[in-house]
């Protein structure tokens, strides 16, 4: 309560006070028991955040012989229905496991992102109302709050998936799925596809992203730049085909230069633009454009550029003049590429 109203806890504390619940269920199933009555109601949250699961007078112990040891009949229903698993409310307690719980917490987790219950029975008689728990599918949390879009509704729904094979194998399971999307890693309940994986590594990489991608930024438009003053300085005719052979190159370079920079690799290393350009250049210099010489000497001005506003001179001014020596060897001295590389040269010198 803060000045007298209650205040909703904001996503991410929803999303840890529900693994917290997930750690005290978890300890119970070590234990050998099946709480069956999972609910808010049966849920206590403390002052400082820490939820105390309550009412364990349904729970029983999950290696136990039913039909012996307790006096629970076959087809009666123990617990409250909108929580109760399909397998739960056929009424059958020897067919029921710690998946049944998950469910339940699915449940509770679906209304404590969405602010409804999953399927809204109204005063329907018991038995439409044991039909629709059983086969009707809860809306997406998508539908409800664009927030809780991508992997909130998956592992929801995964956590209350009829089949319980379908479901998680344990309230740890889910608890790590919603540890791993508080983190931005991948969860285990999304096939894990090239996109949603390099969307993950962005969010937890923004500024690495950011640099490789203005480095690349720069690279392109040197190429671009460079191939249209070629355009304008030969016959259009001749260039037709070396463009399509120079844009194959320079995509070629520029998807090495990126995949130099993998996810599994940069995990937990800052990864600075200077080295993303240190190895662009190490492919230069080992000869990955000899055959593209006219690609090659774009690249050394956009890197001897880069390098420049970095304040790295000596390895501008190395670069530039290598892209000189292409240049004497491909264009005639009045070329615009030449004048360029010139300039840019002097402006290296001069800054130095």
């Amino acid at each position: 309560p803060r000045g007298g109203e209650e205040t909703a806890p904001a996503l991410h504390e929803r999303v840890e006070l529900m693994i917290r619940l997930c750690d005290a269920v978890h300890h119970a199933h070590q234990r050998g028991l099946i709480h069956r009555d999972l609910k808010p109601g049966n849920v206590l949250v403390d002052g400082e955040g820490r939820p105390r699961v309550l009412d364990f007078g349904v729970a029983r112990p999950a290696d136990v012989d039913l039909g012996t040891s307790l006096v629970t009949s076959h087809g009666e229903l123990v617990g409250t229905l909108a929580y109760m698993s399909p397998e739960q409310l056929a009424g059958d307690p020897n067919d029921l496991d710690t998946r049944s719980d998950v469910y339940a917490m699915g449940v509770i987790l679906y209304e404590l992102l969405a602010g409804r219950a999953p399927l809204e029975l109204g005063r329907r008689p018991l038995e439409e109302t044991l039909r629709a728990l059983r086969e009707d599918e809860a809306p997406p949390l998508s539908q409800l709050d664009a927030r809780l879009a991508g992997d909130l509704t998956v592992i929801a729904a995964k956590a209350m998936a009829k089949d319980r094979e379908q479901r998680y194998a344990s309230a740890n399971g889910l608890a790590m799925d919603l540890q791993r999307y508080l983190d931005d890693e991948p969860i285990s309940a999304r096939a894990p596809g090239t996109v949603y994986l390099l969307r993950k590594f962005t969010r937890r990489h923004r500024p690495l992203v950011m640099a490789a991608a203005g480095v690349a930024t720069a690279l392109v438009l040197g190429v671009v730049v460079s191939t249209w003053q070629a355009v304008r300085a030969t016959r259009a005719e001749k260039l037709a085909a070396a463009r399509l052979d120079q844009a194959g190159a320079v995509t070629d370079f520029l998807q090495g230069m990126l995949e130099s920079v993998q996810p599994e690799q940069a995990r937990g290393n800052e990864v600075t633009v200077a080295e993303v350009l240190d190895r662009a250049a190490a492919d230069l210099d080992q000869g990955q454009l000899s055959t593209r010489p006219i690609v090659e000497l774009a690249l050394r001005q956009s890197l001897g550029g880069t390098y420049r506003a970095l304040g790295k001179y000596d390895l501008a001014e190395r670069h530039l003049r290598q892209g000189r020596a292409l240049a004497d060897s491909l264009l005639p001295p009045s070329a615009p590429e030449r004048l360029k590389l010139e300039l840019e040269l002097a402006r290296t010198l001069h800054s130095r």
